[in-house]
């Protein structure tokens, strides 16, 4: 199922390898420019004579299929020979072929195996993807215990995805005690790093108290941020402030604006309002949440009763205005914001709710099918979702892709890349990266920035378009100016490699912080070179040190081992043995050979005591999963 399989991104780099330095630094130069076949030369006596990151490399160039032909089965072969030595990214590209099925039988059992040995050693996506699998039982027994470990490791490391699904559980109460202080607190952490799920989320929240002392005015802040990300219910929320004056002083101006971006959206309680600003009435719906039962009577009666006059939302308006629960975005209409669990859980929840009023063998399915059918492409796109999900019927990816298609036909952007989505990944339709890159195009032309990305990753590797490094750079610039972390970093790197666009080492600084500030851990280690070495920012080694503690923090190898060496020469920070001792001990955990050259240096400088109590505090920052180390 399509859903399923966004969740699980691929994340291939090539990685160079510390024994044989020379023919690894050789190969990984000449990948870097282009010269697959130099780099094929240099890796494949390696990777024959067993260097776990050489057969890596190799399994990446034939699943890309730079320097060779794109050869899946040959990738599972390399991957596995690195794999069974203990590397951590041949693991969990492992476990994404058995996932996918791809090059092997899909095999939930064998993804679940080698995702939980690289989460084991601290890979974050790997942590977050087995928790997943664990939540949904998707090919392996559900166990809630397992995927709140899972969530809660990645959550701890910075993960978005991760402490929003954690924030979604104490906030609902699924399979752990209700707690809002915790649902708040990982909302929190999630909509710091410019998460516009968690942005409403944490604006609802202030706006009724829950969890946190209630503020009408940081509830704005937070339903501003996620409306300018295109969240409809924050959009209404922001509108309905302005409109009534609540926590701000009344503005029908800016009221009309917030509702006309989420009617835009298919947003019927917006829909709705403007008409009451345009009629200069006082009939407009109060509010997105909790209704009393007076309001839900009111509301069903009275506010709704010009809009009830529309065939295609009659019902469903009605109902949107008998519902309980924070998130009452009409949940026939679910937008496909991100990749993840959130979908499932979210459409999961808002059926659950229903259930008292549709009753109880009514399903999502028949409830969207005859809007869908009148040709409303809302209703079309969540129908998709339903068949894509899951929901009430068996999963049918054929389905899905053809209601997606209807609702695509029609202009709906989610739809689009919905529908761009299935045809790269073959779910439901035959693959075919022209057609995915087609439908790519006219979501991103419509704004839709994960498109947009796409089509920048479709450019640079040459999938489905002619391979053009200056398209790719122009696709991950517009995506990166809306914000999102992924293009920004590979923006910064386009800059800092002169890949489609002139080297300006200033601007890649500017791109690999951006993305930093949104938890992207590469572009932390990146930042950190950058001010170790003084290229495109001033030299400072404070700053070096402290980018490279985040990154470390958040599992880097490479800055784990950079920053013990800092420790050790005291470089941006006050010399220590131990704590050089400590991250080495770490980042040697982390599979980087140079950290036991390392450690046998600074031995030559402790005592047994200072190696013991080094080592103590290694294995106590592993085990809080680095947190505050």
């Amino acid at each position: 199922m399509l859903f399923k399989r966004v969740v699980f991104s691929l994340g291939l780099f090539f990685v160079t390898a510390q024994s044989h330095a020379g023919d690894a630094n050789r190969a990984f130069a000449a990948a870097q420019g282009g010269d697959f076949d130099t780099a094929l030369t240099e890796w494949m006596p390696l990777a024959e004579q067993g260097f776990a990151r050489a057969q890596y490399n190799v399994g990446v160039m034939h699943e890309m299929g730079e320097g060779v032909a794109k050869n899946y089965k040959t990738a599972i072969k390399w991957y596995t020979l690195a794999a069974e030595q203990g590397y951590t990214f041949a693991q969990y590209n492992l476990a994404l072929k058995f996932f996918k099925g791809e090059g092997v039988a899909k095999d939930p059992e064998s993804a679940v195996k080698w995702y939980k040995l690289a989460a084991e050693q601290g890979h974050v996506q790997a942590q977050y993807n087995l928790a997943v699998m664990y939540d949904t039982g998707n090919g392996i027994p559900e166990d809630n215990a397992a995927a709140l470990k899972w969530y809660t490791q990645a959550a701890n490391r910075g993960h978005i995805k991760a402490q929003y699904n954690l924030g979604l559980k104490f906030d609902n109460g699924t399979n752990v005690l209700e707690d809002d202080e915790a649902a708040f607190g990982w909302f929190k952490l999630a909509a710091e790093q410019a998460d516009g799920r968690a942005e409403y989320q944490i604006a609802s929240m202030y706006d009724r108290g829950e969890g946190v002392t209630q503020s009408y005015g940081a509830a704005i802040l937070w339903y501003t941020r996620a409306a300018e990300k295109g969240y409809a219910s924050a959009q209404f929320n922001l509108g309905l402030k302005y409109d009534i004056g609540r926590g701000t002083p009344e503005n029908d101006e800016l009221a009309g604006d917030w509702y006309a971006r989420a009617a835009e959206q298919g947003h019927v309680k917006s829909e709705y309002n403007l008409s009451v600003l345009d009629e200069d009435t006082d009939a407009s719906v109060r509010e997105d949440g909790r209704f009393t039962d007076e309001n839900r009577e009111m509301e069903a009666e009275e506010k709704y009763k010009n809009v009830a006059l529309k065939p295609d939302f009659q019902a469903l308006v009605i109902q949107q205005g008998r519902a309980s629960g924070r998130d009452t975005v009409e949940w026939y209409a679910i937008k496909r914001e991100e990749e993840d669990s959130f979908l499932k859980l979210a459409l999961a929840e808002k059926y659950f709710k229903r259930e008292p009023i549709l009753g109880k063998n009514t399903t999502p399915e028949a409830w969207f099918t005859p809007t869908a059918e009148r040709g409303s492409p809302s209703a079309q796109f969540s129908l998709a979702l339903v068949y894509d999900l899951g929901e009430g019927v068996a999963e049918d990816d054929e389905t899905a892709a053809r209601w997606y298609a209807r609702a695509a036909q029609q202009g709906h952007v989610g739809a689009r890349y919905n529908l761009g989505l299935a045809y790269d990944e073959g779910a439901g339709v035959d693959e075919n990266d022209e057609t995915a890159v087609s439908w790519y195009l006219q979501a991103a032309e419509q704004g839709d920035m994960k498109s947009r990305f796409n089509l920048g990753v479709k450019y640079s590797l040459g999938s489905g378009v002619e391979k053009s490094d200056e398209a790719a750079f122009s696709w991950y610039k517009m995506a990166a100016e809306q914000g999102l972390a992924k293009a920004q970093y590979n923006l910064a790197v386009a800059y800092d490699t002169a890949r489609g666009i002139s080297e300006e080492e200033g601007l890649a600084v500017k791109w690999y912080r951006r993305a930093a500030e949104q938890g992207d851990v590469n572009a932390k280690f990146n930042l950190g070179v950058k001010n170790e070495t003084g290229k495109g920012t001033p030299q400072n080694f404070e700053k070096a040190v402290d980018w490279y503690m985040q990154a470390a923090q958040a599992g880097h190898a490479k800055a784990q081992y950079n920053l013990a060496l800092k420790y050790f020469t005291g470089e941006g920070v006050g010399r220590s043995n131990i704590r050089a001792h400590m991250w080495a001990n770490i980042a040697r955990a982390n599979d980087v050979p140079r950290s036991k050259k390392l450690i046998d240096v600074i031995v030559r400088e402790m005592t047994a005591q200072q190696i013991a109590t080094a080592q103590k505090r290694a294995r106590s920052c592993s085990e809080k999963e680095l947190s505050g180390c």
